[in-house]
């Protein structure tokens, strides 16, 4: 029986800290200019993976949690999702700024 009630434990604190995740994910991607999309591709993901973030009933998968995962750190930590398409521009900002 005590075999029986561990597993159940070790259960409900998978399941709290999956929850838990899920819902720093949500909140990142309520995050201003960071979408699903970019998420998803930044986390090497197909872009449908994110579909329906914002319902109670998304369950994506283990991988899916696991690629987000890095990801969903560096926008607490800066509040942007780095864009890695894009290279930083070669000039200063005085250079572009309107005369």
């Amino acid at each position: 029986m005590q075999r029986g009630l561990q597993s159940i434990l070790g259960y409900a604190s998978y399941a709290a800290m999956v929850t838990e995740f899920l819902d720093r994910v949500r909140q990142a991607l309520r995050t201003p200019g960071v979408t699903a999309g970019a998420l998803a591709k930044r986390a090497q993901l197909h872009r449908n993976t994110l579909y329906g973030w914002d319902k109670p009933e998304w369950n994506p998968s283990a991988e899916t949690l696991r690629r987000l995962e890095p990801l969903i750190v560096e926008i607490e930590g800066t509040g942007r999702l780095a864009d890695e398409d894009v290279a930083p521009c070669p000039f200063p900002a005085e250079a572009l700024a309107p005369s």
